[in-house]
């Protein structure tokens, strides 16, 4: 992008899942005069980089059980030509809980029962056997989703900007949005560090800065809560062998597993409220991962070969705010994904597309994604 002035139909502030799968969609629906600004050096750099990213089909919450089921569709059966390399490994996913606590269980088979989802209950030993790293004495049961598996975000978003710029869409990596512009009709501009961009739509699909963002336009921030989660790579044993064994919740003990090259990645499952940032791990939160995995797995961790952290941003309810500013003329929300923002990002880049084109969408009622509820 020059540091002139310029016009576009669009502009979307954030270059993470949401704003990329938005442009994509966007791209679909023939509107092709967006940019796509992101201020980092590469998309997808804070929250969507750092995602051990799965599609887990079944979840309790029904809206998100919606929005998880349109977007596993596009996992399952991507466009053709979306992507030269497979977005999506079918590994499965596992739940496991503590001897006693099988009960826990039921909802999560009755739910993908009335749901048509696939979904198995493994025995303690079932779930030894088949997931290396878990030891008996701590597993009661556990129900396995074998549809589930592995998303490719590196892939996925690949593919989501690739297709977006191939149609015309713009796309400015290292570009600030420092200000945005008003007059009597609403949002006229969007002031860069790399001049100014004249249009009456912004996206506000900036993540753990969306409530920022928001206050620049003259709004009041609604409470997106950015909230960190810690990944650490323990050194292997010497016994392990990489393998393909699925996602492992232990929903007991808190933290998950799965397997990462010669090794495995772990979290504590944390979310812990921040400030919006570049976020690092946290020692205490490592120190806790560690911990569980040696006491609960087969793994020790003499020590870890790498650590990371990612921001997961939730609205006050948790669900996702998408759709038309109803206080400031002009903005359009995509943002407080939660930890499910590349699961979903199929079904809300789609429905975010399909309400910037027509005004609605027959996928979902717009109501329950609309800012105007925090409003």
């Amino acid at each position: 992008m020059s540091a002139s002035a310029h016009t576009a139909d669009i502009v979307i502030v954030g270059g993470g899942i949401a704003g990329a799968s938005l442009a994509y969609f966007l791209a679909r629906n023939e509107i092709t005069d967006v940019v796509l600004l992101e201020r980092e050096s590469t998309p997808g750099y804070h929250s969507s980089g750092r995602s051990a990213a799965i599609s887990r089909e079944w979840d309790p919450d029904p809206l998100f059980q919606t929005l998880k089921s349109l977007s596993h569709e596009f996992f399952l059966s991507p466009p053709d030509d979306f992507s030269d390399v497979p977005i999506f490994d079918r590994v499965g996913t596992l739940s496991v809980v503590a001897p006693g606590e099988e009960a826990v269980l039921d909802e999560t088979l009755e739910g993908c029962a009335v749901a048509g989802i696939a979904a198995e209950r493994w025995s303690c030993d079932e779930a030894v056997a088949r997931i290396p790293v878990l030891k008996a004495e701590h597993v009661g049961a556990g129900v396995f989703l074998p549809n589930s598996g592995n998303i490719a975000v590196h892939e996925l978003l690949s593919g989501y900007l690739r297709h977006a710029r191939a149609a015309g869409v713009t796309m400015s990596t290292r570009v600030t949005a420092t200000a945005v512009k008003r007059d009597s009709g609403g949002i006229c501009g969007v002031t860069t560090t790399q001049g100014t961009i004249h249009t009456r739509c912004l996206v506000n699909a900036a993540g753990a800065w969306a409530d920022q963002i928001y206050a620049s336009a003259g709004g009041t921030p609604i409470g997106i809560t950015p909230m960190r989660r810690t990944i650490i790579v323990p050194k292997a044993p010497d016994w392990y062998r990489p393998s393909r064994w699925p996602h492992t919740s232990d929903l007991t003990h808190g933290f998950y597993v799965k397997p990462e090259g010669a090794s495995i990645i772990a979290s504590p499952m944390d979310e812990d409220a921040v400030q919006p940032c570049d976020a690092q791990p946290d020692e205490l939160r490592i120190a806790e991962i560690a911990d569980l995995i040696e006491r609960f797995t087969t793994f020790s961790v003499p020590s870890i070969e790498n650590q990371w952290a990612g921001l997961r941003s939730f609205a006050p309810d948790r669900h996702p705010v998408v759709g038309a500013d109803p206080v400031v003329p002009g903005v359009f929300w995509l943002a407080g994904q939660g930890g499910a923002g590349i699961s979903t990002s199929p079904a809300l880049g789609r429905i975010a597309a399909e309400l910037l084109a027509h005004g609605d969408t027959d996928l979902i009622d717009k109501r329950v994604l609309s800012p105007g509820r925090f409003i």
